[in-house]
């Protein structure tokens, strides 16, 4: 069978599971098993199976995945981001920046509908104001957001650099402008559009300071050891662990207990499946005729950086759903020879990130949107616009480098 027509049968495939709501890791063994069957390799299918568990890049992944795990259990079990809200809130005169600090310091830690823990303190606050309600949504909404692109304790940044086979801190650099440029579309659209409502002025406490820097800390050393001293991902978050212990060595009762709570086996399972779809992709040699199938057809390669990313994104609503769906079929034109072109990858990531963003399947969007009680088209009013335009700067910004 042609390369290009089986491979667009599997994502097929895939893309249909997902709006089925299978799971994802059902969903890519799938699409293993389909790819084994369609290029000829079920037979070797066991072979497959154990390089790509013996593969280096498979194993550190797998380590560091499990590694952001336990960090985030052990800032959770410590109430480390509760005293640091506080301390935000007892510092911060300005709503509009509290409103917008506390999603996006909540935002540093991977949870599940994460948007609804910040959701009840973007309430209270734009309540105070007066604020409508699809506003204090999509401050939330927008805020949480806005170290994905980057935070290296995500698991869609994580497969990324996994599936590339390069360097976080690449990834980082790479992904900085457009995390600014988008904090700088919600400020303009979300922020500034709001009057300061007038407090009375703070006294800033040494004591609350010290909480924010002390709860921080362990995260801002998983981010800028590998940026400051280009160490490996997996030694600046054992790093932050090992911080995070230090500082709350008394409020981490149960050390194994957390350890052993961090082993999430059917995310492990997921990235390992998902390493093992591409090795068969490798093996069978189906990336190069995918690429030179595509190129014979004449479609452009930014259209394919933007559309499949982005469609399985929105499908997904997971970071995570559509690096590991679409990042190994795009291998040829995220890499040549070896060589990763960095503002490709960037394209492809920003482009699935987009469809997250819109996805009413994210489940950030849906759950605080029960929760403010608002309806999805005055939310849609309000994001619609600010999205295309981070996704335009990033079109811009990666064909222009």
């Amino acid at each position: 069978m042609d390369a290009l027509l089986a491979i667009i049968i599997v994502l097929a495939l895939m893309l249909f599971a997902i709006y089925r709501k299978t799971s994802l890791d059902l969903t890519i063994l799938l699409g293993v098993l389909m790819t084994s069957i369609l290029y000829g390799r079920i037979a070797m299918l066991p072979s497959d199976a154990w390089q790509a568990l013996k593969d280096y890049e498979t194993i550190s992944l797998v380590l560091m995945v499990y590694l952001v795990f336990f960090l985030n259990n052990l800032l959770q079990s410590t109430g480390a981001m509760k005293r640091v809200i506080g301390a935000l809130e007892n510092t911060l005169t300005d709503q509009r920046i509290t409103i917008a600090a506390i999603p996006a310091l909540i935002g540093f830690m991977p949870s599940p509908s994460g948007a609804v823990l910040s959701a009840p303190f973007a309430d209270e606050i734009g309540g105070k104001t007066n604020m409508p309600k699809e506003k204090r949504h999509m401050i939330n909404y927008w805020f949480r957001h806005i170290s994905e692109y980057i935070n290296p304790i995500y698991p869609g940044v994580l497969l990324a650099t996994g599936i590339l086979g390069i360097s976080y801190y690449r990834l980082l650099v790479s992904n900085l402008p457009v995390m600014l440029v988008y904090t700088a579309t919600g400020t303009a659209f979300f922020l500034l559009t709001i009057k300061r409502h007038k407090a009375a002025p703070k006294t800033i406490k040494a004591k609350d300071i010290a909480t924010i820097v002390e709860g921080t800390s362990p995260i801002l050393v998983a981010l800028l050891l590998p940026l400051i001293l280009k160490t490996e991902l997996y030694v600046s978050l054992i790093a932050a662990i090992a911080l995070t212990w230090a500082l709350n060595r008394k409020a981490i009762k149960d050390p194994l207990k957390a350890a052993k709570d961090s082993l999430k086996w059917d995310l492990l399972a997921l990235v390992y499946l998902v390493m093992l779809f591409k090795t068969i992709l490798d093996m069978s040699s189906a990336t190069a005729q995918i690429s030179g199938s595509l190129i014979t057809l004449g479609i452009p390669t930014t259209a394919l950086l933007i559309a499949l990313p982005l469609i399985a994104g929105f499908l997904t609503g997971l970071t995570i759903g559509y690096v590991g769906l679409t990042f190994p079929i795009l291998l040829p034109f995220l890499q040549t020879a070896g060589e990763t072109h960095m503002p490709a990858v960037t394209l492809a990531f920003v482009s699935g990130y987009m469809g997250v963003l819109l996805s009413p399947m994210h489940l950030c969007f849906s759950v605080t949107q029960k929760y403010f009680n608002v309806e999805l088209k005055d939310l849609y009013r309000l994001l619609i616009i600010p999205a295309l335009l981070v996704l335009a700067f990033t079109i811009l910004y990666t064909t222009a480098i």
